[in-house]
């Protein structure tokens, strides 16, 4: 590879012998930045929530009062609502 400059020089001086204070500071940031790796983490509904949803007729009006939109009808007399 091409690299040059400070980042590169820092992990690969003295042929993958790391210095503990290196080591130490990886470490660190690792468990800084563990929380948004953490894949078992509940996420928050509105995160996840679709942006779009197929509902039944009678649902319709409970949704629309929630802020969704109206977009259509289906063949098959659902409605199609997005947020």
């Amino acid at each position: 590879m091409v690299h040059t400059g400070s980042i590169e020089a820092k992990y690969t001086t003295n042929k993958s012998i790391l210095p503990t204070e290196l080591i130490t500071e990886m470490h660190e940031a690792f468990k800084r930045s563990q929380e948004l790796l953490d894949l078992e983490k509940e996420v928050p509904e509105d995160v996840i929530a679709p942006k779009q949803m197929v509902v039944t007729p009678e649902e319709t009006e409970q949704f629309l009062k929630d802020g969704w939109q109206f977009l259509g009808t289906l063949p098959n007399g659902k409605v199609v609502v997005k947020r």
